[in-house]
């Protein structure tokens, strides 16, 4: 008895160093390394949310129509809603975009695909900052405060192809599309008559 049990042990560990070890991926991505500081700062009331997919912490890649996968090993460094509100307050203050309005922001897509594409979409709701509350304010018959309307309401989508291989050439192609869907935005705004 006290052989089989040394068997099953020196059998276990024969076979569990046949098995190839995981490798495992500890670099980070960020996207804020280029932000101003006074982007953390700022003064902007932006509200970004994203795709559920995207919420998982993990860079996201496009397999076909209708399948996605996040990545277990290639993450960002922190919450991805928050590097891009970010990203969104660093071109707010680029464009100089008033700060007495709300800017709702909802990412679709910000996502690799199996052929060599960063896809970005994403959608802007702009409104009035509500003024503050007080005994005059009109409440519903729920007992909220009326939303304040929309002024501006717009999609951008910004695709492009890879010009490297690897997570981190899609990492800044995801950017560089973020950044230009976000300008484009500002550019939009600064047009809007209020």
């Amino acid at each position: 008895m006290r052989y089989s049990k040394l068997a099953l042990v020196l059998c276990a560990f024969a076979l569990g160093g046949c098995m190839s070890p995981v490798e495992v991926n500890f670099e980070r991505y960020t996207l804020t390394q280029d932000v101003k500081p006074e982007a953390y700062l700022h003064d902007y009331a932006v509200m970004l949310s994203l795709a559920p997919i995207l919420n998982q912490g993990g860079v996201v890649l496009q397999t076909s129509d209708v399948t996605l996968r996040p990545a277990k090993n290639f993450r960002y460094s922190t919450s991805l809603s928050d590097e891009l509100s970010l990203l969104v307050s660093d071109e707010l203050i680029t464009a100089k975009a008033p700060k007495d309005l709300s800017y709702e922001v909802y990412v679709a897509k910000f996502q690799g695909t199996a052929d060599g594409q960063a896809l970005v979409t994403v959608a802007f709701k702009v409104r009035a900052q509500p003024k503050p509350i007080t005994a005059f304010t009109p409440v519903t018959q729920q007992g909220q405060t009326p939303l304040m309307p929309v002024l501006m309401s717009k999609s951008y989508e910004h695709n492009s192809a890879l010009t490297a291989d690897g997570y981190s050439a899609l990492v800044q192609a995801l950017k560089a599309n973020f950044r230009a869907a976000v300008q484009a935005f500002a550019r939009d705004l600064n047009q809007l008559e209020r």
